[in-house]
């Protein structure tokens, strides 16, 4: 009897399946990923912003810049590039940057500022849905235990085990397709990035950041 009770019960269930019971669950899960990404409180930035203006880059950063990449690259040979860049100077690179549209993000003006023993990015640009997106990214010292110790979405924070499980893969698969930058370790075309004492050291080839590729013939 209590078999037949439980074949009775899962004939149930399975039915459902057939006559349109488990579409109101689907469109309830549907509902709540589009609040996610689409509700103005998670999309929209504060009303007040905390983000930081990009700092002001003058001609004799630029200047500066660009001899410290003429100095690396003939150092360099076909070697791995190596720049010492104050924040000035770092930021004019990144204003030279000239990205792909990749991994569901458009780049359309990035910086940098310091704290403490990190970089923080600001990108701004638009993807995962969104005309207007601006993402903060938190970039401590390769000695460091945790390299990506933040993301923010919209200034809204992304929870920290969402950043230790798709940020390092997400910003790998948007570098190397966007700009072209590797950040596997121990790689020929390795790229890495430091600061101290206020100075951004960059090691590596940097194909779109508006750096001829090092070698012979190119």
């Amino acid at each position: 009897m209590a078999a037949s009770k439980t074949g009775s019960g899962l004939r149930s269930c399975l039915s459902c399946l057939g006559c349109g019971c488990i579409f109101p669950a689907i469109f309830i899960v549907g509902l709540v990923i589009a609040a996610i990404f689409l509700l103005p409180q998670f999309t929209e930035p504060p009303a007040t912003s905390a983000i930081p203006r990009p700092p002001e880059i003058t001609r004799e950063d630029r200047w500066s810049l660009q001899d410290k990449l003429t100095a690396a690259m003939q150092e360099a040979g076909s070697g791995p590039l190596r720049l010492d860049l104050t924040l000035p100077e770092f930021n004019a690179l990144l204003g030279r940057a000239d990205p792909r549209p990749a991994a569901g993000f458009a780049l359309t003006h990035a910086w940098a500022y310091s704290a403490a023993d990190r970089l923080q990015f600001v990108l701004e640009g638009s993807g995962f849905w969104q005309r207007r997106l601006t993402l903060e990214i938190d970039l401590a010292n390769p000695t460091a235990p945790q390299r990506l110790s933040g993301i923010r979405f919209n200034e809204h924070a992304v929870p920290d085990r969402l950043v230790r499980l798709i940020g390092p893969r997400w910003i790998e698969r948007w570098l190397a397709d966007g700009l072209g930058i590797n950040i596997r370790p121990n790689t020929p075309t390795s790229c890495d990035i430091a600061i101290a004492s206020d100075v951004v050291i960059l090691t590596g080839v940097f194909p779109r950041l508006g750096i001829p590729a090092q070698g012979a013939g190119q």
